[in-house]
């Protein structure tokens, strides 16, 4: 049944139930990784890293037909136009089989040079069978989960959200008995491809419950003029994402052969803790993509403005916040949960954290790209980003001497590279294509945004340092000393906001809302 509630609701729901389930996913995902670690050690943790990203840049071969399907089918869902939908998902199904085909095939001819990316100073058994599995576990994505788009695109992400948590919670316990009974990283492997498989099943099985005209309309067929538009978007699609694939998982890769194999594992606890705070981050965002999308299909040019500037505001508060967290927090963090010698230099998780912080400003852009179809006029700039992080992250990476500055030059390089192309041109494009006026506001905006979180951080880094060692107590004291300074530096700054204002009386009356309805009762 297609949705009737209003976006708001929509919206409240996803971000609700996305908090919940993130948050308890990312509770197994950290307590699997420390019994990793502790039984298996760098070496399968680097492993892991590593066929990770490389089957992510093999994932270019989607070539972003999941973005372009799931815009195409805003407007049908609004318009409840099941004959389009039904046609759209039909066409969709098809593309995915063809695509996990081709994935699967490249994955198999790259074996015979997975000796040139692993880099181990001590070699492990049956790495070529590992990778395979890694592949497997991919592949099987693309043969069953196309079914959950038209979820996403109705809004209702919220109950793809609470089937994963439970496979994921199940996952998770069998991983950990494994590992403590057996040791044994092939089955650890197994558990997970299983889980994978019962995961995207579970989501095309309730798909068809949920949307039975998908079933009976099995034999609509999609217009060639439509076809047409739907690879003309792909095409921009393609070129953006093979961009953003050079861009965010070659670093790994990189990291392998210039530095060592198990440095990816030890990068991969920073790139764990930050990839759980974008999550986190994010799914505020993210569960509003539907909405948003909904809402540039129908609303008006002052409307999607001002919608647009409460989810700039909310982002950098946010990202600004969890940026300055992650420096101070993230060594004490790691060397609490996997011990000190898993702690890197501060210029690691620094680099790291400047690329979160980048992508957490742009993420407002993201939204509004990705659902007003403006990714076909912006396609090229993340290529030249792609090319130029791949050139600075190669030299950046070999002119150091010593293994953790080689690392920080291969992260900070994709800084530079996104500041010297998308952190100007993607806001331009976007002004000029969805509001018609100039970006020269919103560019002031972010300066003086910037410029908050250089003083909220340095002040917060500086309180954190005088507490030395490092504890369970003193943690949560450093935490405590960023959960205060940074927020009231930010208040300081913003208070007098229209989107502040907004966001203070919305949450105003959310506890009031809650007053009422459970404590008025106790």
């Amino acid at each position: 049944m297609l949705n009737d509630d209003s976006r708001t609701k929509n919206s409240v729901k996803n971000v609700s139930f996305s908090l919940i389930c993130q948050i308890a996913i990312l509770v197994c995902s950290f307590i699997s990784r420390t019994i990793f670690i502790r039984v298996l050690g760098s070496s399968y943790l680097g492993i892991s890293g590593l066929f990770t990203n490389i089957l992510s840049v093999l994932s270019i071969a989607d070539l972003g037909f999941d973005t372009a399907i799931i815009y195409s089918m805003y407007k049908p869902i609004a318009d409840k136009n099941i004959t389009k939908i039904s046609a759209l998902m039909s066409f969709y199904k098809k593309i995915y089989l063809i695509i996990g085909t081709i994935i699967g095939v490249i994955g198999i001819a790259l074996i015979p040079f997975l000796k040139y990316f692993v880099n181990l100073s001590n070699d492990i058994d049956n790495v070529t069978l590992y990778y395979v599995l890694y592949l497997l576990n991919t592949v099987l994505t693309y043969f069953l989960a196309n079914r959950v788009a038209i979820i996403t695109a109705d809004q209702k992400a919220y109950i793809i959200k609470k089937y994963t948590l439970c496979f994921k919670i199940i996952q998770t316990i069998l991983e950990i008995a494994i590992l403590l009974l057996f040791k044994n990283f092939l089955i650890y492997l197994i558990i997970q491809i299983l889980c994978t498989f019962l995961t995207n099943l579970y989501g095309a099985l309730k798909a068809k419950k949920m949307y039975p005209f998908l079933k009976e309309n099995t034999k609509e067929k999609l217009p060639t003029k439509e076809k047409k538009k739907i690879f003309s978007d792909v095409k921009s699609m393609f070129i953006y994402k093979i961009g953003g694939i050079i861009l965010n998982n070659t670093d790994n890769i990189l990291i392998s052969i210039l530095v060592s194999t198990e440095m990816v594992g030890y990068y991969g606890n920073y790139t764990m803790i930050i990839t759980a705070v974008t999550t986190m981050a994010t799914l505020v965002f993210s569960s509003l993509t539907a909405s948003v999308g909904n809402l540039n299909v129908k609303g008006s040019l002052e409307k999607k403005e001002q919608v647009f500037n409460k989810i700039d505001f909310l982002a950098n508060w946010i990202y600004g916040f969890c940026s300055i967290s992650i420096v101070v927090l993230a060594n004490p963090f790691i060397e609490l949960m996997w011990g000190k010698e898993y702690a890197i230099n501060i210029l690691v998780p620094l680099a790291a954290v400047i690329n979160f912080e980048i992508v957490g400003l742009l993420h407002p852009m993201r939204l509004y790209r990705e659902t007003t179809g403006v990714f076909r006029e912006i396609k090229y700039i993340f290529m030249w980003t792609s090319l130029l992080n791949l050139i600075l992250s190669i030299f950046l990476g070999t002119v150091f001497s010593s293994p953790e500055l080689k690392l920080f030059g291969i992260i900070v390089a994709t800084a530079i590279a996104r500041i010297m192309t998308t952190v100007w041109f993607e806001p331009k494009k976007i002004f000029n294509s969805c509001f018609k006026k100039s970006s020269v506001d919103y560019f002031k905006r972010k300066l003086k945004d910037i410029i908050v979180l250089i003083i909220a951080g340095g002040f917060t880094y500086y309180i954190s340092t005088l507490i030395v060692e490092v504890s369970i107590i003193n943690f949560i004291a450093k935490g405590i000393i960023c959960l205060i300074f940074i927020n009231i530096i930010y208040f300081i700054f913003y208070h007098r906001s229209e989107e502040f204002k907004y966001f203070y009386n919305l949450l105003k009356k959310l506890i009031l809302t809650i007053k009422t309805k459970y404590l008025n009762k106790i």
